[in-house]
Order: C-alpha cells, then sequence, then structure tokens
C-alpha cells in the first residue's frame, strides 16, 4: 500500500507539474465547455484563434514579463472563454483576485456562466484542492489557504475594482462599452500591478476608428501585444457549395476574387460569406466586413464612420507604378532636364509620364517632418504627400509620399511640378507649415503664377477649415463616384477607407 501510495503522489505531483507549465493541457484535462450544437459538456480543446491567442499568453510568459493582450477579434470565436481559462489557470497556481468585465448584465451573465461551469465539471481531485463558496455575488471565490476568487462585472459599475489589486483582468468588447466608461477602464487597469504573472486581456470586436481599444492598436509604443484574430483562420466559418465548384467559380464577384488571391480564403469560406451577408448582415456587405474581418484594417474602417463611399473604392482597380527619383540634368545648351530615374525606394510613384502639350495639376498636403517618438528606426518622420493629376481626365498620374522637411518638400514640388510642365500648384497650408514650402517653391523659381493664390486672403495657398472642409469631401467623393477622378494609387485608396468623420464633425 505504501509502494502504491507513493506512485499516486508522484502521478498527482506530475500532473501538477504538468498543468502548471502547459496551460493548454490543463484546459484540455480539467476544465469543460457547452458544444455549441449539442450543449453535451466536453473537455475544453482550443480552437484556431483561441491557440492563437494562447501562443501570445504563452510568449510574453516565457519571457518574464506582464501578459498583456489586445485581441481583435469577429463574431463568437471563444475568445472570452480563452480569456477567463487563462484567469482560472493563474489562479488556481499562483493565488490572487481575477476579474472579467463585461459591456452589460446579459454578457455578464453569460461570462459567470462559463466561469461556473469550469468549476461545476472540475475532476474531484482538483475540487479537494480549490473548493468554492457560496456567494451571492457573480463569483467564484476558494476557500483558504487558496483564498483565489473571481468575480464577474460589468462596465457601468464605476467602482468595480477601485477598493483593491487586481492580479488577472479581461475586459470583453472593451470598444463597445456604454459612454461614460472611460473612468471605469483607467480604475481597472490602474488596479492591476505590472509584475510577472499578472494578466490583462481586452477582446473586441472593432468600433470605428475612435476610442481606447482603437488607439492602443495604433499605439507604437504600446505594452500591449496585438492579436488579430481574420474570419478565414477559423475553421468553422465555411459552408458546403449549393452547385458545383466549376460553376460556382466561374460566377465568383471581383471582391471574392481578391479574397481567395489575398487571403487563400476557400470557395467553402465564400459560400459562408454570402450566407452571412443575406441572413445576419441584413444583405449589406459592410457589416460583414465589421462582424467577420478579414484584416485588423478591414475591421476599423468597416465599423467606422467613413467618409467616402467604400463599395466605390473597393471597385477600384489601383496598379502598379515606376518608383523613382527625379534628377536634373544640365545640358549642352544650358538647359536643365528633369528625368526620373528608377529606384524602389524613390519618394515618387509615377503611372503616367508626362506628355507634350497636357495640362497638370499638384495637391499638397504638408507634414512637419519631425522625429515621432516610439516609431520605428525607418518610420520616424511624419509624411507629406503630393498627388498629380491630368487636368484633362482627373486621372493621378504620380504620387508624391515623403518623409522630409517642409524646406526640401517644396524643392521636391518644384521638380515634379517642372517635370509635368509647370503643373498648377495647390499647397495646403493648415499646420502652418505650407508657407515653408510655399516660399522655397518661389525662390527656386517656380512661376508664381502657377501656384493657388487665395485671393481673398491675398496670400499663396489653401486653407482647409469648417466651413469648407465637408464642401470639398463631398465633392471628392461625388468626383470619385462619378470616375471625374480616376485613381491608381493603392495607398491613395486605403487612406480614403480609412478617412472618417468624428463625432464633432471633424
Amino acid at each position: 500500500m505504501s509502494n502504491l501510495s507513493t506512485k499516486t503522489n508522484l502521478t498527482k505531483a506530475l500532473s501538477l507539474s504538468i498543468w502548471k507549465k502547459q496551460p493548454e493541457r490543463y484546459f484540455n484535462d480539467c476544465l469543460r465547455i457547452s458544444h455549441k450544437e449539442t450543449l453535451a459538456k466536453v473537455p475544453f480543446e482550443l480552437n484556431n484563434h483561441q491557440k492563437k491567442i494562447q501562443r501570445a499568453i504563452d510568449e510574453q510568459r516565457s519571457c518574464g514579463k506582464p501578459v498583456r493582450i489586445l485581441v481583435l477579434k469577429p463574431r463568437q470565436t471563444g475568445t472570452s472563454t480563452i480569456g477567463i481559462a487563462n484567469i482560472f489557470h493563474s489562479i488556481r497556481f499562483n493565488g490572487g483576485i481575477g476579474m472579467v468585465v463585461s459591456k452589460d448584465g446579459d454578457s455578464a451573465e453569460h461570462l459567470h456562466t462559463i466561469t461556473q461551469r469550469f468549476y461545476i465539471y472540475l475532476p474531484g481531485s482538483e475540487k479537494k484542492v480549490i473548493r468554492s463558496i457560496a456567494s451571492n455575488r457573480k463569483e467564484l471565490k476558494f476557500e483558504e489557504p487558496h483564498g483565489g476568487r473571481i468575480l464577474i462585472e460589468t462596465a457601468g459599475k464605476q467602482s468595480a475594482g477601485h477598493s483593491f489589486t487586481i492580479h488577472h483582468l479581461l475586459l470583453s468588447e472593451g470598444s463597445r462599452w456604454p459612454a461614460g466608461c472611460e473612468d471605469t477602464r483607467t480604475g481597472l487597469l490602474n488596479a492591476v500591478p505590472y509584475f510577472p504573472n499578472t494578466i490583462i486581456i481586452n477582446e473586441s470586436v472593432a468600433n470605428g476608428m475612435a476610442g481606447w481599444f482603437y488607439d492602443e492598436w495604433h499605439r507604437k509604443d504600446s505594452t500591449y501585444a496585438k492579436v488579430f484574430l481574420p474570419v478565414h483562420e477559423h475553421t468553422e466559418y465555411q459552408m458546403e457549395l449549393p452547385i458545383k465548384e466549376e460553376i460556382y467559380e466561374a460566377q465568383l464577384e471581383d471582391i471574392e476574387k481578391r479574397y481567395i488571391a489575398d487571403h487563400g480564403w476557400t470557395l467553402k469560406q465564400v459560400e459562408f460569406r454570402r450566407w452571412a451577408i443575406r441572413e445576419k448582415c441584413n444583405d449589406d456587405p459592410e457589416i460583414f466586413k465589421e462582424q467577420y474581418p478579414a484584416t485588423a484594417r478591414e475591421a476599423f474602417i468597416a465599423s467606422g464612420n467613413t467618409f467616402f463611399h467604400v463599395p466605390t473604392l473597393e471597385a477600384i482597380n489601383t496598379s502598379e507604378p515606376l518608383r523613382c527619383e527625379l534628377r536634373v540634368d544640365e545640358g549642352l545648351n544650358g538647359q536643365r532636364d528633369i528625368r526620373p530615374i528608377p529606384n524602389q525606394r524613390g519618394l515618387l510613384s509615377v503611372w503616367k509620364r508626362p506628355q507634350k502639350g497636357r495640362q497638370y495639376v499638384i495637391g499638397a498636403d504638408v507634414a512637419e517632418g519631425i522625429e515621432i517618438d516610439g516609431a520605428p528606426a525607418d518610420d520616424k518622420r511624419d509624411y507629406s504627400p503630393g498627388d498629380v493629376l491630368d487636368r484633362s481626365t482627373g486621372e493621378q498620374v504620380a504620387h508624391l509620399h515623403a518623409q522630409i522637411t517642409p524646406d526640401e518638400f517644396g524643392r521636391q514640388l518644384v521638380l515634379l511640378g517642372k517635370w509635368y510642365n509647370n503643373a498648377f500648384a495647390g499647397v495646403e497650408m493648415n499646420g502652418g507649415y505650407g508657407g515653408h514650402v510655399v516660399t522655397t517653391m518661389e525662390l527656386e523659381g517656380y512661376p508664381m503664377s502657377m501656384i493657388y493664390r487665395d485671393q481673398q486672403l491675398r496670400k499663396s495657398g489653401w486653407t482647409t477649415t469648417r466651413a469648407n472642409r465637408k464642401s470639398l469631401m463631398s465633392n471628392l467623393d461625388m468626383s470619385i463616384r462619378s470616375r471625374e477622378v480616376l485613381i491608381n494609387s493603392e495607398d491613395t485608396v486605403n487612406e480614403l477607407k480609412a478617412f472618417v468623420t468624428k463625432p464633432d464633425g471633424r
């Protein structure tokens, strides 16, 4: 009996050691979830999206860092479940207080059910170690000496987490909390110390291009690991084809072909998209992009208040330009000839070279060109763009995209404008740097008559104001829809997709 007891104890000790080091093994051996179709209680085996989140968590832990994860997700892929499972595991082996905060009471009740199910279906050996104490709150509380607990709260409770230290925190649907919950979020984040073995997971479907979640996702010096879960990586999101494969493939729309080419979608995934748009998204493809995104950018744009007509932008067939830089050659007769020199790292993209006798216009938006804190070494300065359009056709023929000072940007515009037959140039004055550009252009000998001048203000350059902004943008939107303006640059299309109207109308 003594040998048997010793072997049993060794087996238990080995299991505990494995479970502590391998959370995924603990989930599968000890935790149960409800099967979506049969509702049977089955071992928690991670799906593809949950595995991706778990890898990010394990990677931070292996580096001795606190776990800080930001998850941008589609609908119904089990992100809350994997978050709660990690909190449960951490409290089981490290103790502490865990908190799960949801956007409203109904979702909080659902998350509480997941937590309770984990405990109810624990193996008997585990229940002997972590005994639950009955509570009237949405809480799972363990007896001493273990002493850990998991609380479920709603975002509307402003006092959540303000009176004690939280070690493990899950913010569910963090971008969709009700208005006025900013103080709650701030209090919760400050309640978690920046120590190893602490957890903050913030998971959400996108909700526009503003707010804490969006800002943190794009902050370059963020301590959060960003985990995007594209719809096509979730195996449940596919459906059988209603017709033969070759017929179905022949009927694909352009955007469906693009998903296949860019993201490796299968025809069954395309069929899921068609079905979901029809049955779940009110026949609106933009809602599908928000709820089931293929890219993070797509998710934020589709869920935001975009100004320009996204379906029109999606239908634009962009093309690859000649990447180059402009060089001045001194001719034998004293004339200065400007010619493009191919360079894949050049500032200029050219789709059509200048043609004799044609007129062109340039629109330029000047950035400061200063160093940006926290940016990567190759992305340290703000960009200044300049676009050249054929005045007759409205076609974008060249695009200047430069991380340079306003003075140098002015010199580049002079070369560009002179190459395009002394193009008429409009320089935006907002931000205070347009004046430097215009002055440089004048000093470099660019014709004054070919630089836009505000007759009322009696100065060169144009200024965008709250009064004229909407009119300018509306005219551009209609020009793109009617194909009076033809865009060739994929970067320009993406920038227009990301142009949103903020709550204050700006």
